[in-house]
């Protein structure tokens, strides 16, 4: 039979010496006994709906707030995820931690997050070094970069670890462990999708703008775009190695000008695509009438550019749900759900003109 939860310090209220309610208050008022209460608040999935409702909403009208600590005591495990993130200025690994965050607040873990600014390795090691110390029951992972994930060698790592925007087989390689589950975004079929877009637009001189070239996804994107083109019988321009930001963007559109014939660019993420449309623009060259332009993330903007940017769509608060239930399931709670992937959508608006139609 389930224990009882160790219940909170009467530590007096706002307005006196009340008692904070206790598991027990909560049972009481419920009609229930306080072992379902306990599983209640566990996400224990053995609860009826109806039961789960009628306790939740006991919980919320006494004001009810679980004790971490005894929770833990109870339970052996912390209910705490580690999320050490990189590039957290970007807006794909920004939008990826806060549908982490969210899902694990909905499946009743708390998240304790360590942002690395730097790209030494010692700052990576660093951050994982601190996650581990919080005896966090899993770890999610948003390294874009190859180099750091080859830092998770030699480390004991929870066996409900997680590493997001990366592929299985990239994972695998650079960590040396096959027990990591990799939950990404489809970046290949994004690439694809996007140059095929243009190329089923009649464009055949396609220009790409890159991310760095140490960053999984930008490398992802480029085989992509660099693939439709061989398979189209296209010819393969160099391409343009930009920062993810909207600045190298800029910079891009004078190495697009002096490019012999072409016609449409892909630009790996949407701040690139904006700075290309400004700077082609300021070289007196039109979006779409002159070059077409597809990018890739959909960041709220895209949709407000001059003209409306095309571009590809991730799901990042799919993402965190999927990256949260690939714990829980490496931790027990949870039933598989694999294939532990999210396909991107490709969303049309009017930076994309036909060739025809120049």
């Amino acid at each position: 039979m389930e224990s009882d939860l160790p219940t909170e310090p009467n530590s007096g209220s706002a307005k006196g010496n009340i008692p904070a309610p206790s598991l027990r208050d909560v049972a009481r008022v419920a009609g229930v006994s306080h072992q379902t209460v306990s599983r209640v608040v566990n996400g224990h999935p053995s609860i009826r709906e109806e039961t789960r409702k009628r306790v939740l909403d006991v919980i919320h009208d006494l004001n009810y707030r679980p004790n971490a600590v005894a929770r833990a005591l109870a339970s052996g495990h912390s209910r705490r995820i580690g999320v050490l993130i990189e590039s957290s200025s970007h807006y794909g690994p920004m939008s990826m931690l806060r549908g982490v965050e969210v899902a694990a607040r909905n499946a009743n873990y708390t998240s304790t997050t360590y942002t690395v600014r730097g790209t030494k390795d010692g700052e990576f090691k660093g951050g994982l070094d601190f996650l581990l110390d919080q005896d966090v029951d899993a770890l999610c992972i948003l390294a874009p970069r190859q180099r750091s994930l080859e830092s998770i060698r030699n480390y004991e790592i929870p066996k409900a670890t997680v590493v997001i925007g990366s592929s299985q087989t990239d994972v695998e390689h650079a960590s040396g462990s096959s027990q990591i589950i990799a939950v990404q975004v489809d970046q290949y079929t994004g690439g694809s999708w996007a140059t095929r877009h243009l190329l089923d637009h009649g464009h055949r001189a396609v220009a790409h703008i890159s991310g760095p070239a140490d960053w999984v996804d930008a490398r992802q994107r480029e085989a992509a775009w660099r693939d439709a083109l061989i398979n189209a019988g296209a010819e393969v321009p160099e391409a343009i190695r930009g920062d993810w930001t909207a600045d190298s963007g800029y910079a891009a559109a004078r190495q697009v000008a002096d490019m012999d014939g072409i016609t449409a660019v892909f630009a790996a993420n949407d701040q690139m695509a904006l700075g290309l449309i400004h700077g082609l623009h300021d070289l007196g060259i039109s979006v779409p009438e002159d070059i077409s332009v597809v990018g890739f993330d959909d960041i709220p903007e895209s949709r407000h550019f001059l003209p409306p940017l095309t571009t590809v769509r991730q799901d990042f608060r799919r993402l965190g749900q999927l990256s949260v239930s690939a714990m829980l399931w490496l931790l027990g709670e949870q039933t598989a759900l694999e294939p532990w992937i999210v396909e991107p959508e490709l969303v049309l608006r009017s930076s994309v003109l036909p060739l025809a139609a120049r």
